[in-house]
């Protein structure tokens, strides 16, 4: 078995400038012969049962220009560099589920379609989901918010724009109410 990890290292011998690694279970040594280069960091991973999905900052993934969001195969490491085309933005949130890939993040464009950062990928091209945005648009940001939370699981510093949307929204209604 083995274990992936996400995050921002440097020199880690014999390699260089990881955004992910791979690890053996039992031994925890670094896997050298699994490196997709990705080239900034990566803050979440998710694994289906054959790839392995990852978002961050990231600019580069196997030598090549790849922004944000990435699928990789599991046991190789090689990056599917088509799927998914041009993010825009950081990731931080991804769920392989049903239908798709959902990701989050400050994402504004997946491919040629504008996103309000959140969307369901296509499994085959990663490509925005058309009947996704349209479902989203309906929603408030808080509902968006919270839509995520529940798919995708809890991000780091959610509490804290939530708590102060809810003091923004308490202090309108004081103001107008």
């Amino acid at each position: 078995g083995w274990d992936a990890e996400g995050g921002s290292y440097y020199n880690m011998t014999p390699q260089t400038n990881f955004g992910l690694l791979r690890f053996d279970e039992v031994a925890g040594a670094l896997d050298t012969n699994w490196n997709p280069r990705v080239v900034g960091p990566v803050y979440r991973l998710a694994v289906d049962t054959s790839r392995v999905y990852a978002v961050g900052a990231f600019v580069r993934v196997a030598g090549a220009a790849k922004r944000s969001v990435v699928r990789l195969e599991k046991e190789s490491g090689a990056a599917d560099l088509a799927w998914c085309r041009d993010a825009s933005e950081i990731a931080c949130s991804v769920a392989p589920a049903g239908a798709g890939v959902y990701v989050a993040g400050g994402l504004r464009r997946i491919g040629t379609s504008v996103v309000s950062g959140i969307a369901r990928l296509l499994p085959t091209t990663g490509e925005a989901d058309p009947d996704f945005r349209a479902f989203m648009a309906g929603m408030t940001w808080a509902q968006r918010e919270d839509w995520l939370d529940e798919h995708c699981g809890k991000r780091p510093g959610r509490q804290k724009y939530k708590n102060e949307y809810n003091r923004n929204k308490s202090a309108e209604k004081r103001q107008h109410g």
